[in-house]
């Protein structure tokens, strides 16, 4: 990945970390997401509002903009997840061809 996509992702990661602050510091807190398992179709279903879904996108560019090797984040019931069968963990891994 060039330089100018890497400033890219960056300045995107900033601008969502902004509005996530924002977000997180609405009272109240309007943010809902859930994550469930689907058994009949062997699938993860992850659901959330405009603010659930800008949180996420927030932590994926956040993890994508750090480039940290085996860098996480944990979500869980009652923490970001309003419902959740299960633990969500989002986490960062280079592949070799990544620069």
């Amino acid at each position: 990945m060039n330089e100018s996509y890497l400033q890219q992702i960056q300045s995107i990661s900033d601008a969502l970390n902004r509005l996530r602050t924002t977000i997180i510091n609405e009272k109240p807190c309007k943010l809902h997401a859930s994550l469930k398992f689907d058994d009949l179709a062997k699938s993860v279903v992850l659901s959330a509002n405009i603010e659930g879904m800008v949180f996420f996108a927030s932590v994926l560019m956040y993890l994508a903009s750090t480039r940290q090797p085996n860098q996480h984040e944990h979500f869980s019931e009652g923490v970001v997840l309003d419902e959740s069968d299960l633990q969500l963990i989002i986490k960062y891994v280079r592949a070799e061809w990544d620069d």
